[in-house]
């Protein structure tokens, strides 16, 4: 605490910034507090606890341009190598701190991005890395999801989807839409199924029907289930997708589990002929 308090002082301590492991330093964690009495506002240094619990997180790779890449994890000496698109890594559990991140296509050295991973203590994440690698609006970058452990049978929807600016899903009431590079709030109901409908936003004409098999639905009771949207709208080569991440699938001998759904574009109905 601040030296300018007394005895007796009333103090009302702010916390703000985000949680998130990607955050830059402006608007990560922080704390200030208040003398009610003096309206004195003093920021108040704030570290890493280090020796609290273990944090983890997993990356799924929904970079549509992106090859396989290998991700280092500076200071921890673990790395994910080889990871290929619509795949995920195993749980890599870290101790509290900072740790520089390079990914880099698998078997070379070029870095193509860099970030400062903050891993609080006892905090759990999903990582997925997204965008384009060269050229676009939209970059390369890495979006973390927080990860309860005790999840039950649950389900969010993430769109990753670098020229869909907003994607809806429906049915739900109202229909649930997310923006490029966010996730929903997590739902606590199972998959909707047999089926339901992805499209984007403002142009129904691009809409897909997406099958959930029997199989699906069994597979992900129990767990928090990340519907990831990636792919793109203008390539064929690497059109939308759909897949089914089982967050709490993942552990460090194996990865997390991801599951891909048959997503089918809806095609227009010709003009009726006489």
């Amino acid at each position: 605490l601040p030296t300018i308090t007394t005895p007796n002082d009333v103090l009302t301590v702010i916390t703000l910034g985000e949680t998130d492991p990607l955050s830059d330093d402006q608007h990560f964690l922080a704390a200030a507090v208040v003398d009610e009495k003096s309206g004195a506002l003093v920021e108040l240094p704030l570290t890493i606890n280090e020796g609290g619990p273990k944090g983890s997180l997993f990356l799924v790779h929904a970079a549509p341009g992106a090859p396989a890449v290998d991700v280092i994890i500076d200071k921890s000496g673990l790395s994910l190598t080889g990871l290929a698109y619509k795949d995920a890594s195993k749980l890599v559990e870290l101790a509290p701190g900072k740790y520089p991140v390079a990914v880099r296509p698998a078997g070379t050295m070029n870095t193509v991005l860099q970030a400062n991973l903050k891993v609080l203590p006892g905090l759990h994440w999903t990582l997925i890395a997204h965008g384009l690698v060269t050229g676009g609006a939209t970059p390369l970058r890495v979006t973390a999801l927080p990860r309860p452990l005790d999840a039950q049978t649950s389900w969010r929807l993430a769109n990753t989807v670098p020229d869909a600016p907003e994607l809806a899903l429906s049915p739900t009431d109202p229909p649930l839409t997310v923006t490029y590079g966010q996730a929903s709030a997590v739902m606590a109901t199972a998959v909707p199924a047999p089926d339901f409908t992805v499209q984007l936003v403002g142009t129904p004409m691009l809409r897909w029907s997406v099958a959930v098999p029997q199989m699906v639905v069994d597979a992900t009771q129990g767990q928090l289930v990340t519907v990831l949207a990636t792919g793109t709208l203008k390539d064929a080569m690497k059109p939308l997708a759909v897949l089914a991440v089982l967050d709490n699938s993942a552990t460090e001998t194996m990865p997390a589990q991801v599951i891909s759904l048959m997503a089918t574009q809806a095609k227009l109905r010709g003009a009726a002929t006489r």
